[in-house]
């Protein structure tokens, strides 16, 4: 992974750099109507953010109730790490926030991403803007994920 930087971003500050990574990975590349991935649900979320140098890669939010969603990362820097780093960030918030668990609605394409980190899936699959989806959590100690 080239020197990043990764943090949690407020949605008002940092709205076109989440909305643009999301932008070129759900709506451009795969198709996703855009009112359906801006839903109006961001101000209510935590972000999170990374960077190399002033350009931003990737990105997910958490809900206050530790859903854990629209995490993309751009094309180019995939299988780099930065989706973990995501992941892990947004477990840290999770825990900060006394959660016991997250859950997610994973592709069926990125499952095996998710179970490496952790997460089982649970249910059917179900399709969201006309792509195969399962849930998954992942169930977290306070501190530690």
């Amino acid at each position: 992974m080239n020197d990043y930087c990764i943090f949690e971003a407020d949605f008002s500050e940092y709205e076109q750099a989440i909305i643009s990574i999301r932008s070129a990975v759900f709506i451009i590349e795969q198709g996703v109507p855009r009112e359906l991935e801006i839903d109006g649900r961001d101000p209510f979320c935590h972000h999170v953010l990374a960077f190399i140098d002033e350009f931003p890669v990737a990105t997910g939010r958490i809900s206050r109730g530790g859903k854990i969603g629209r995490v993309a990362v751009l094309k180019k820097y995939r299988n780099l790490g930065y989706g973990r780093a995501i992941i892990a960030e947004l477990e840290a918030i999770a825990s900060t926030m006394g959660l016991d668990q997250v859950s997610l609605g994973a592709q069926t394409g990125a499952t095996g991403f998710y179970q490496k980190l952790g997460y089982n899936p649970y249910g059917d699959i179900f399709m969201d803007a006309d792509i195969p989806h399962i849930h998954m959590r992942k169930y977290i100690t306070h501190g530690k994920t």
